[in-house]
């Protein structure tokens, strides 16, 4: 549960200050005090919301719409809002915002049982095709090639923003017990070199020895379990339940 920004001890010392302005004495008695009570009501949060017409509860519950769908999105949101306010944040909600992450990262993202039997229930084309959406949720434009000729590479991925600005070509090899041999990098590394492009990827459900992700420092090797977290982490753990829909919007997305 992601806990609201305000706690009971703001809304404790807002009614007790508003209480202590009210009484007109206080003004006359105590000038000095009333002006102080009257600048700090000014800077507690629950009253700054409700003089702008703002929910006092407000918080961060927003970030329950990214879920489940967008959890690595959802993170890198409560890091930016980490960022914004820690200056201001008590040791308690330091704690709140780091229990939230790690919740997620649990719940959505560190889930890999069982969804081995998802991806090998893809054909190799649907393989690549959820490949080419997970770049597209990443920002990058994207190329899906012919199922045959495709050049040695199944994906495209470009980007050209800020600093980003790459292309990589991607392989994608769905298979149960086939592993990863140093020659099919070396392959794939040719053809990243040979077109100019910024790097390779090479997703595969297969096994893959560290010699093998040694090949070439231009090309990484995901194999099947790093390929799920990264699935889980821009998707959600169920991600195969959404997978027609998903394929759908990417195909009306490169047809509009």
């Amino acid at each position: 549960m992601l806990r609201p920004f305000t706690r009971k001890a703001d809304i404790n010392s807002y009614e007790d200050i508003t209480a202590f302005l009210l009484e007109k004495k206080n003004k006359e008695e105590n000038p000095d005090l009333y002006e102080n009570m009257k600048c700090t009501l000014e800077n507690i949060e629950y009253y700054s919301r409700i003089v702008n017409e703002q929910s006092a509860w407000e918080g961060v519950t927003w970030i329950l719409q990214l879920l489940p769908d967008r959890p690595l999105t959802a993170i890198q949101s409560l890091q930016l809002y980490f960022e914004a306010e820690c200056m201001s944040m008590p040791d308690d909600r330091i704690i709140g915002i780091e229990q939230c992450i790690n919740i997620i990262e649990a719940r959505y993202i560190n889930v890999g049982d069982r969804l081995e039997k998802k991806l090998y229930n893809l054909s190799p084309r649907d393989f690549e095709y959820l490949v080419a959406i997970l770049y597209d949720r990443m920002g990058y434009k994207v190329t899906l090639t012919p199922a045959t000729r495709d050049g040695g590479k199944d994906v495209i991925a470009e980007i050209c923003d800020y600093e980003r600005r790459e292309k990589v070509f991607i392989e994608c090899k769905r298979y149960r017990t086939t592993e990863m041999s140093i020659e099919k990098v070396r392959a794939f590394a040719y053809t990243v070199h040979m077109n100019n492009a910024n790097r390779g990827v090479i997703f595969t459900t297969g096994r893959v020895r560290n010699t093998v992700r040694e090949v070439d420092s231009h090309i990484t090797v995901f194999d099947i379990e790093e390929t799920i977290l990264l699935l889980n982490s821009q998707f959600g753990s169920r991600w195969y339940e959404d997978f027609a829909n998903l394929k759908k919007n990417f195909e009306n997305k490169k047809n509009y």
